[in-house]
């Protein structure tokens, strides 16, 4: 035995690179599979978002594209009858400043600027108006609107924008807030604490 070890000891190296060289491709193996699997979950779930955008309450045209939906489009297209059961809550995170993460109960609405007042989120810039936006509930629908603050308030979702007037348009989970520079992420949650997309 020992002598056949010795007439082909190069076959022990050779067993360890190969098993070495399996154990290396069995790894990657599993990394590309983990990231296929992470890639697909994130596109079914935006494209459970983007389904949720398209057939709620029989939405305009508008907001079929992936558009965000003015308040009064929202009401005159029925979407009165889809109303929550319980409170919703709105968790806000402002990009870049890991201690402004707010979650809210929108009983009342929300203002949000340089100096709001009553109940209000500071936001610290240049840009931002004393009092520049507003977020409030209406029929169980999140919305936000422009205080004419003569600064911009933009609504991002997905690679559409929307610029906010006066009169309200409706906010989802994943919309993306610009307030005069600032950036804002937002999710919406019901009263169980579940994030729900519109």
């Amino acid at each position: 035995m020992s002598q056949l070890i010795k007439e082909n000891w190069f076959l022990i190296p050779a067993a360890i690179l190969i098993l070495a060289g399996a154990l290396f491709l069995l790894q990657k193996h599993r990394k590309t599979a983990r990231e296929k699997k992470e890639q697909y979950e994130r596109q079914l779930k935006d494209q459970v978002l983007n389904e949720a955008l398209r057939n709620n309450m029989a939405r305009h045209t508008a907001s079929r594209s992936g558009q965000a939906m003015p308040m009064e489009q929202a009401v005159q297209s029925g979407q009165r009858a889809g109303l929550r059961q319980g409170p919703v809550v709105l968790h806000l995170v402002v990009k870049g400043r890991p201690d402004k993460d707010y979650v809210l109960n929108l009983q009342d609405p929300i203002c949000l600027g340089r100096e709001p007042q009553g109940k209000g989120i500071v936001l610290e810039g240049e840009q931002v108006a004393p009092r520049h936006c507003e977020i409030f509930l209406y029929q169980g629908h999140v919305y936000i609107r422009d205080l004419a603050s003569g600064r911009p308030t933009v609504l991002k979702r997905k690679e559409r924008q929307t610029q906010v007037g006066g009169n309200g348009v409706q906010v989802m989970t994943g919309d993306r807030l610009l307030i005069g520079g600032i950036q804002a992420q937002i999710a919406l949650m019901d009263h169980m604490g579940k994030v729900v997309e519109g």
